[in-house]
């Protein structure tokens, strides 16, 4: 990590920041990007292999689109289903989806050793549970309010079902939650995924069988 990390995530996601009304869970994603935040974060893509994400993921700077177009999709999902701006109506807390959703894959391929990066082979599917018991033990020090509780349950399960086997109690279908942590999780999965499906691979597909 590097420091500054902090103040960059203020900079290049400052639109997405913005959708976020509680000053305390801006203040969180900052914390969390100053603490965890990798080196290699702000310029790899969001796929090594290229083989599950858009063309816009992938390149110099690819995971920094696909956090911002999972964001996206967060708000888009969070509209469909009615969901008030207003944090006092909120029902399905866009705060705590769009927090989760900026922060969900800031140790994508692991944690860097040394100042460099050591991919671990279980790194995807198990980041999100590392990074949300990161957060717990170094940046809450084990204490969390509940909207900080809400943003951990849905990076920790933001996988859905290809969370590993041994960490399969994050995933938000089989974790004994209650219905806002489990509608939430649902949520962050759900942006995270549509975020990585090839659609413009599927466009071309389209385009190219239309008579």
């Amino acid at each position: 990590m590097a420091t500054g990390d902090g103040v960059l995530c203020t900079q290049v996601f400052a639109e997405e920041m913005a959708l976020i009304q509680c000053d305390e869970l801006r203040q969180f994603v900052v914390d969390v990007f100053e603490a965890l935040c990798p080196v290699y974060f702000w310029t790899v893509p969001a796929s090594t292999s290229g083989r599950y994400h858009p063309s816009v993921a992938l390149g110099q700077g690819g995971l920094i689109r696909h956090v911002k177009l999972a964001v996206w999709w967060g708000k888009e999902l969070c509209r469909a289903l009615d969901v008030p701006d207003k944090r006092e109506e909120r029902g399905q807390h866009l705060d705590e989806v769009t927090t989760a959703l900026l922060l969900h894959d800031l140790v994508k391929n692991g944690f860097e050793v040394d100042g460099k990066m050591k991919r671990s082979a279980k790194a995807t599917a198990s980041h999100g549970a590392w990074l949300c018991e990161a957060i717990w033990k170094q940046v809450l020090q084990g204490q969390a309010n509940e909207r900080q509780r809400l943003v951990l349950f849905a990076i920790a399960g933001h996988m859905g079902i290809w969370t590993a086997d041994d960490l399969a109690k994050y995933r938000p279908a089989s974790r004994k939650l209650g219905s806002t942590e489990r509608q939430i999780a649902m949520l962050v999965h759900i942006a995270d995924y549509a975020a990585s499906r090839k659609v413009d691979a599927k466009a071309k597909e389209l385009t190219t069988a239309t008579p």
